[in-house]
């Protein structure tokens, strides 16, 4: 409830009007009564009827508490030494402690950070982990699910031998999956093929023969 003082104190005409500058944070009655509507900060003015020109205000600031948190992805994949952002809310969305601890369930495959909705992930090796951020406000959390590794850059040419007419190229798997249905071609050669045997994680196989 606000109550304006008046100068001098006994002033003939006290009428007054009340204004708030962000009616979504806070209203105001004609009886200068203020009502909490959403997190934030408005400014209430409270005007002389008598003179327009003489005027207070006065900053309100409305807490609004988190309530929960969602995430508008639930898994998040980036590449080997290179960066990503996810990016979850909080509810409601204008909530006023807008700060998110982050954790990785495993630092050597991922790292993350800032504290915000919009977390920092960095990964180090191919491998899954697990982000959980925690509300500062509540402690609400949720869960974000890191993959770390880029399919299309999980092989690499290990080795190539060149023996009589015939080319072999032995390929490495970076990854932490299985590798199958690998397709090659030799440009200058015109030839083209699929990779028969699987190749597995970690593993340097999956030689391709180019006559």
């Amino acid at each position: 409830q606000l109550s304006p003082s008046y100068t001098p104190a006994d002033a003939t005409t006290s009428a007054v009007t009340y204004t708030s500058s962000a009616s979504h944070v806070c209203t105001v009655d004609k009886t200068g009564l203020v009502t909490a509507i959403g997190g934030g900060k408005s400014t209430v003015t409270v005007t002389s009827l008598a003179n327009s020109s003489r005027k207070a205000s006065v900053t309100i600031h409305v807490f609004a508490p988190v309530k929960g948190i969602s995430a508008y992805q639930t898994h998040v994949r980036v590449g080997v030494n290179e960066h990503g952002f996810a990016r979850v809310q909080l509810l409601p969305y204008n909530a006023s402690n807008k700060e998110i601890y982050w954790e990785s369930s495993d630092p050597s495959i991922a790292t993350v950070s800032n504290s915000t909705d919009r977390p920092r992930i960095v990964g180090h090796q191919w491998g899954d982990c697990e982000l959980t951020g925690t509300t500062a406000d509540g402690g609400h959390k949720i869960t974000l699910n890191v993959h770390v590794g880029i399919p299309y850059k999980a092989l690499s040419i290990q080795n190539v031998k060149k023996r009589g007419g015939q080319i072999t190229v032995t390929l490495r798997n970076h990854s932490n999956i299985p590798i199958s249905g690998v397709r090659f071609a030799v440009e200058d050669k015109g030839v083209t093929g699929l990779l028969p045997a699987e190749i597995a994680p970690g593993a340097v196989s999956g030689e391709i023969t180019i006559d």
